[in-house]
């Protein structure tokens, strides 16, 4: 069976299982490039093929084709040997028209990059002409491999450039008359294109930090917590003896050593407050705006004599 009575063979198909009741030329032609995937003219050609065989009748201007009332259409038996010496030969031919059809793509795809036409329609002369030279046998091997370089460097739309490029550069590799610089410059190119680079795992020093709310961080908050409030105690006792000549410094040597010694056993719970971050900023400007109205008060306050009581309220307060 020829490859135009196999495609007449097709429509007559079609108006069996798609049309049975008829199908224009239009209609027709449409089912039979989507079930084909073939160029319109095959479908005319067939459609000719058909009619000439008597197999379709009808048609013209708006007219439905329909098979013909007479039978004409239908395959004629063949014995099993003939049968079977058929569906190899149609395998065969479908199989070569296969190759036919993806090499006539790849022809296009090699002409699109010959003229600078990307998948898209746009220009990309840079492409086109680094395609050339990977293709180009007049060329070095040092120049084709750099342009196979420059072009795996960048993003490609078209994987038939891709693919194309790869194949250079595996037949460079398989080539044992090639120089052993050349075979290892391309099997480094194809590698760092198929497999993601190995790098040596960094080593990072481990931190020990105490995890939040540990005994460690209560230890230490109550810590803090008690030297502060010692250390406001001290200076708000010594606040009346600071401006004399003789005033002894109200921090003496030792006034936290108990404090800070490494046997401190802190009361149990947490501090009313924390004595670190920006509560510590807050305690300070609530500390000096209650010293300030204190002063304010014993300024305007006939004597002061109830001064130290104020600071002792305050005090007790922070």
């Amino acid at each position: 069976m020829t490859p135009l009575e196999k495609n007449a063979r097709r429509l007559v198909r079609l108006l069996v299982q798609t049309f049975p009741t008829g199908a224009t030329c239009e209609d027709l032609r449409r089912q039979f490039e989507k079930d084909t995937s073939l160029v319109r003219q095959s479908f005319y050609n067939a459609l000719n093929y058909a009619k000439e065989q008597c197999w379709i009748v009808g048609g013209g201007r708006d007219q439905p084709y329909n098979l013909n009332g007479d039978g004409s259409w239908r395959e004629p038996i063949t014995s099993i040997g003939e049968k079977l010496e058929k569906d190899q030969l149609e395998y065969l031919v479908d199989s070569q028209t296969q190759q036919i059809e993806e090499l006539q793509g790849e022809v296009e795809r090699l002409r699109d990059w010959s003229t600078g036409n990307g998948a898209n329609g746009d220009a990309n002369i840079a492409l086109s002409s680094l395609v050339r030279i990977v293709g180009d046998s007049d060329a070095s091997t040092r120049q084709r491999i750099k342009a196979a370089a420059a072009i795996l460097g960048y993003k490609v739309h078209d994987d038939g450039v891709i693919g194309f490029v790869k194949g250079f550069l595996g037949s460079v590799c398989a080539d044992a008359e090639i120089a052993a610089d050349y075979r290892i410059e391309a099997g480094e190119l194809l590698r760092r294109h198929e497999a993601p680079r190995v790098t040596p795992e960094s080593v990072r020093p481990a931190y020990c930090a105490e995890p939040e709310g540990s005994e460690t961080q209560r230890v230490e908050a109550w810590r803090r917590y008690l030297i502060d409030r010692r250390k406001w105690k001290l200076v708000m006792d010594s606040r009346e003896e600071r401006l004399k000549p003789d005033a002894p410094c109200p921090l003496s040597p030792g006034w936290a050593d108990d404090l800070y010694a490494d046997n401190f056993v802190p009361p149990l719970g947490w501090p009313p407050q924390a004595v670190f971050g920006p509560d510590t900023v807050r305690r300070h400007v609530e500390r000096s705006e209650a010293l300030r109205r204190a002063r304010m008060e014993r300024a305007t306050c006939n004597g002061g004599g109830d001064a130290p009581q104020r600071n002792k309220r305050i005090s007790a307060r922070f």
